[in-house]
């Protein structure tokens, strides 16, 4: 159970840029600093360290670690940035998540200690979501309305991008499609996502297209953060259980 969880929010104002010049990072300055504490959260993104030891979850904007069994929360990145989304890489040793640090949100990467931050995509109007890990390490996948990110994003939708790590490429994997698309997870091997799985199984014409067959692999793509929550509720009983006590 979260024993005690500090969370510092600011009251911002507008901060205004020199005429003619735009502002670089948050037009925003705090004046004002709330503290208060919280044993309880909801509406909350989180994920489980690969080592299973600790929690990594977001909280009004920003991220925090907490042990797996329970205790007081560790501020890992607070303040003024909205932070979101958090992702483990394979090994523990990156995490991948959403700030606005520099006025618009984008994916970014960092060590579990929020050090060493680095933005892995460059919008200043597009929202993004779901930052994935390939089993290597290597690779981010996300999706985003963004089309900036490569030149052959046409189709005015969100879709699905995946981020070289080691050599800043940026692949577009949607963007043939006009429908919108999202929640993309890399398989186990690092060949496929779940989104160009489902478009490989959508044919030219009905006659050709195995909808039970791409249903069940939606379903089947949605079970890992189904797993999680169901996972995380048992921890979180258990310990108000043992506080009542």
């Amino acid at each position: 159970m979260i024993e005690a969880l500090s969370m510092v929010a600011a009251m911002v104002l507008q901060a205004g840029a020199p005429e003619g010049k735009e502002k670089e990072g948050l037009p925003l300055e705090p004046t004002r600093r709330i503290e208060f504490e919280t044993d309880e959260a909801t509406w909350l993104s989180l994920d489980v360290s690969p080592d299973g030891r600790s929690l990594l979850l977001e909280i009004a904007g920003d991220l925090y670690a907490l042990p797996i069994e329970g205790g007081e929360a560790r501020g890992v990145l607070t303040g003024p940035p909205f932070e979101s989304q958090p992702r483990f890489s394979p090994d523990g040793k990156w995490i991948a998540f959403l700030s606005d640090r520099t006025g618009a949100e984008n994916v970014w990467i960092a060590k579990p200690d929020g050090s060493d931050a680095k933005k892995l995509s460059d919008d200043k109007d597009a929202e993004f979501a779901s930052p994935t890990w390939s089993a290597d390490g290597r690779y981010v996948v996300f999706y985003s309305a963004a089309s900036n990110l490569v030149s052959y994003d046409t189709n005015a939708v969100p879709d699905v991008f995946v981020k070289d790590t080691q050599t800043g490429t940026t692949v577009g994997l949607s963007q043939g499609g006009n429908g919108d698309s999202g929640w993309p997870a890399i398989s186990a091997d690092g060949m496929e996502t779940i989104v160009i799985g489902i478009v490989k199984m959508i044919g030219t014409s009905e006659a050709q297209t195995d909808w039970n067959l791409i249903m069940a692999t939606a379903v089947l793509a949605m079970l890992p953060p189904v797993a999680v929550v169901i996972f995380m509720q048992h921890w979180f009983v258990k310990g108000l259980i043992e506080t009542e006590k």
